[in-house]
């Protein structure tokens, strides 16, 4: 039986918008696709991103290619272009490899690189755990480095929900932690909503794009929230 890929959130820009050991999308797809779509992110000190993206998903023999451009505009940092690229290859039958990479370029100077990798692990009916290494800086603030985990679990064959948990040591000292919880939802055999709430202890203050918020220059707390569309066109 054919695997469905996963699109990855490129926010956290996400990103395309679903970074992370993003949760299956419950969406048959063919070996390769591409889309639309669109996001907006409000987080702490009141900051928010509204993005648009071009993605594309390739599928052959198992492994996973992911690719998105956005454009987005920040509430307080303004324009920018964000890229993010993806894979997911099998290791065992159970045992995925998974590694994202996403840069953001803002028109006022404003540069952001996030890198994640690790395991995912099969659960089964479709259900999966990730455990990934990650590392994000920008020139507005800080380095950090930290492990992230999701878990994804599919609902029913539209429906499929995550839940993720991360901690980061920050240079200069300090820790940050988040959480999130999510869902996805194939509103029809094209078009695909997500949601996610989150929240977060000495962490995010910027976003870098695509809805995908990273360090910023000053540790803050509070709620956040993500919503989006994708529409595939091919």
């Amino acid at each position: 039986m054919k695997r469905t890929p996963r699109w990855v959130h490129a926010g956290r820009a996400a990103v395309v918008a679903f970074g992370l050991a993003a949760a299956p999308v419950p969406v048959a797809v063919a070996s390769v696709l591409f889309g639309v779509g669109a996001d907006y992110y409000a987080g702490a000190e009141r900051q928010s991103t509204r993005d648009a993206l071009l993605f594309a998903v390739a599928d052959r023999k198992g492994i996973e290619g992911t690719a998105a451009l956005s454009r987005y505009d920040h509430s307080v940092l303004g324009s920018g272009t964000a890229g993010t690229l993806g894979a997911t290859a099998p290791i065992t039958p159970v045992i995925s490899a998974q590694v994202l990479g996403s840069r953001s370029f803002g028109e006022e100077g404003y540069r952001a690189s996030l890198v994640q990798a690790g395991p995912v692990l099969g659960l089964g009916a479709g259900r999966t755990l990730g455990l990934l290494y990650t590392w994000s800086t920008n020139n507005v603030g800080f380095r950090s480095n930290g492990l992230t985990s999701e878990l994804g679990w599919p609902v029913t064959p539209s429906l499929a929900t995550y839940a993720r948990g991360a901690f980061a040591s920050v240079d200069g000292g300090g820790t940050s932690l988040q959480g999130a919880a999510g869902a996805t939802w194939a509103v029809a055999s094209r078009v695909l909503l997500l949601a996610e709430l989150g929240l977060g202890r000495d962490a995010v203050a910027l976003a870098q794009g695509g809805g995908q918020p990273v360090l910023g220059a000053d540790h803050v707390s509070g709620a956040a929230v993500l919503i989006g569309m994708r529409y595939v066109i091919h």
